[in-house]
C-alpha cells in the first residue's frame, strides 16, 4: 500500500496530537485529560481576544475600511472571560482546619454518633497525618467501643508522633490490658 501525501499528513497530525513519555506513550490527547484548567480556559480566552481585537486593526490596514466591527466588543467579552478564568484558577481549595474537625468529632462522639465521629477522625488523619491528637481521640474512641488492637494501634502512632506525651503511654497500656 503506497502512503498518498494526505494520508502522511493525517499521519503527522495524530502524531502531534498525542501525549509521548513515560507515563503515557501513544495515548490520545483527548483521553489523557478530561479537560483544560481554568488557568488555560483563561490563556485561551486571552488569545482569542487578542484576535478579534486585532481584527479591526488589520482589516484597515490590509483593507483600507474599519471592517469587522463588532470584533472589538466580542474581544471585550473575551477578555472579561479571560479575568474571570484566571481569577477562579487562583482560588485555592482550602481544608478545614484540624482543630476544628477534631473539635467536631468530639461533639459527635458526645451525641453518640460513635461511627461519624470515628470517620471524621479519619479523614483529619488522612489530611493532617502528623496530628498526634487525632490519632488519640480515634482510639479513645475505638477504646470505648471495644476495638482494643485498633485503639492499641492508633495510641502506638500517637507516641511515635509525640513519644513525650505520658498520658500516651498510660492509654496504649490500658487498651493491651483489655485486649
Amino acid at each position: 500500500m503506497e502512503l498518498t501525501p494526505l494520508v502522511l499528513e493525517k499521519i503527522r497530525v495524530v502524531q502531534f496530537f498525542q501525549i509521548g513519555g513515560a507515563r503515557s506513550p501513544g495515548r490520545p490527547f483527548w483521553r489523557y485529560r478530561r479537560g483544560m484548567d481554568a488557568r488555560q480556559w483563561s490563556r485561551a480566552a486571552w488569545a482569542l481576544a487578542a484576535v478579534f481585537g486585532s481584527f479591526p486593526i488589520v482589516g484597515r490596514l490590509v483593507l483600507g475600511d474599519w471592517e469587522f466591527a463588532g470584533s472589538g466588543g466580542f474581544a471585550c467579552l473575551l477578555l472579561l472571560a479571560g479575568a474571570y478564568f484566571h481569577v477562579r484558577s487562583r482560588r485555592f481549595i482550602t481544608k478545614a482546619d484540624p482543630a476544628t474537625l477534631l473539635d467536631q468529632a468530639n461533639r459527635l462522639a458526645a451525641s453518640g454518633r460513635v461511627d461519624r465521629a470515628e470517620a471524621l477522625l479519619t479523614k483529619t488523619i488522612r489530611q493532617s497525618p502528623k496530628l498526634w491528637q487525632a490519632y488519640q481521640y480515634r482510639g479513645e474512641l475505638r477504646l470505648r467501643v471495644g476495638e482494643f488492637d485498633l485503639a492499641a494501634r492508633d495510641f502506638s502512632d500517637a507516641i511515635h508522633l509525640a513519644p513525650d506525651e505520658a498520658h500516651l503511654r498510660q492509654l496504649l497500656a490500658q487498651a493491651v490490658d483489655r485486649e
